[in-house]
């Protein structure tokens, strides 16, 4: 148990995955220094995102399924210009989706 470590110093890091971990609380930290991050991936029970991620310009996988979470719908992910995969399966997802999506 416990709470998410600080992950930005991990510059290099191409791939992060926090699934069905229930033994964490609070937020992840930041992620907006791993910008060598291809594939993000928050399933099950899992402690929500930091809403700022949109450094994370070579994204190509971003998935957040399964979680009771609510999110904002995330206006930046226009500048995710590499992603292939985008799966949104929350709790409930505010806002508007932008027209260049």
């Amino acid at each position: 148990s416990g709470t998410v470590p600080s992950i930005n110093k991990l510059t290099q890091l191409e791939q992060l995955t926090l699934y069905g971990n229930t033994y964490l609380s609070g937020t992840v930290p930041s992620i907006n220094k791993l910008t060598q991050l291809e594939k993000l991936i928050v399933s099950g029970k899992c402690v929500p995102l930091s809403d700022d991620f949109s450094s994370c310009t070579d994204l190509e996988v971003l998935q957040i399924a399964n979680t009771a979470s609510s999110y904002n719908f995330p206006s930046f992910l226009t500048s995710f210009t590499k992603l292939e995969i985008l799966e949104l399966n929350v709790g409930k997802l505010y806002g508007t989706i932008p027209s260049e999506i």
